[in-house]
């Protein structure tokens, strides 16, 4: 199998254009609107609670592993 000398330039080039656009496009900071303490995306006392709260996979009266 014998790869083209236009093939082996243009994925050069095409690793250079993605070397230079990663560069330059670097994060600096992260937004953190998302992720502020206690912000758990809803208007201030509309929140009705856990959505889905956690329940371990045993229920108390079956014979599972472990319990």
């Amino acid at each position: 199998m014998v790869i083209s000398k236009k093939t082996i330039v243009l994925s050069l080039a095409l690793v250079a254009i993605i070397c230079i656009v990663m560069s330059t496009t670097e994060a600096t900071n992260i937004g953190g609107g998302a992720m502020g303490e206690d912000n758990k995306g809803c208007a201030p006392g509309a929140c009705m609670g856990q959505a889905n709260p956690y329940t371990p996979g045993c229920e108390p009266g079956k014979e599972c592993r472990g319990g």
